[in-house]
């Protein structure tokens, strides 16, 4: 019976010289998690201090972690720009519609035909409703407090824009604008008469794409980079 006891003594023993061991090791990587974790206060007070003894800058490393305030903003801005691709490609199901990583950028590319009547600067009467649920989901953005830019781009022959305008003295307008321009001039107009506003939109000629016209949104986030004009584009607000 003694010799029982004496066993379960020295059981008991082990069981608590091991929890204490599992303390020690606790302790000690919490120990080591504090040491690891710094505070911005503590950093920017020690290279200030490199500043002051050098007498030279030292740059402390870039936050490059987007504010939480902004991934809202970047995801609603991926939705608008998934539901104006779904918008287009139900009713151009061979439209080829690209999306940017980059940046947070949607580009459309269609014949021109597919908005204007052939060779006039009007559009066509069964592109109304395109037009204003195009204008509808972008006055969300707005309202969202996003910041949206539309850019529509008319192609034109491979010439400079202004020699490939002037060139063509038939193909002007009622107010003797050329009709890539009058064209452009007609969109902008029926999305402002949608509800869109004005200042969110601007028109420009695409070099070497002759009948074809390329529609690109940009919806500005706060951790996105400055805009990039389109490639090859001469662009102007309305």
């Amino acid at each position: 019976m003694a010799a029982r006891t004496r066993s379960s003594e020295k059981s008991d023993g082990t069981i608590v010289l091991l929890l204490s061991l599992k303390l020690i090791l606790l302790a000690f990587f919490i120990l080591l998690n504090a040491l690891s974790t710094f505070e911005e206060t503590r950093t920017q007070a020690v290279l200030d201090s490199v500043n002051r003894a050098f007498n030279g800058p030292v740059q402390a490393p870039r936050e490059t972690r987007v504010p939480e305030s902004a991934l809202g903003v970047r995801q609603a801005a991926r939705d608008l720009e998934s539901e104006i691709g779904s918008l287009f490609a139900s009713i151009f199901p061979a439209l080829h519609v690209a999306s940017t990583q980059r940046a947070t950028a949607l580009t459309v590319d269609l014949p021109a035909a597919a908005l204007f009547k052939t060779g006039k600067p009007t559009l066509r009467a069964d592109r109304v409703l395109l037009l204003r649920r195009l204008a509808r989901i972008l006055s969300r953005g707005t309202e969202a407090k996003m910041q949206l830019e539309l850019e529509f781009l008319h192609g034109v022959p491979a010439r400079a824009p202004a020699a490939a305008l002037a060139e063509v003295d038939d193909a002007r307008d009622s107010a003797g604008l050329p009709l890539e321009i009058a064209r452009g001039g007609a969109f902008l107009t029926a999305l402002a008469r949608h509800g869109l506003s004005p200042r969110v939109m601007s028109i420009g000629l695409w070099p070497a794409h002759p009948g074809r016209v390329r529609l690109v949104l940009r919806v500005r986030t706060p951790d996105a980079p400055p805009r990039e004009p389109s490639a090859d584009a001469t662009e102007g607000r309305p």
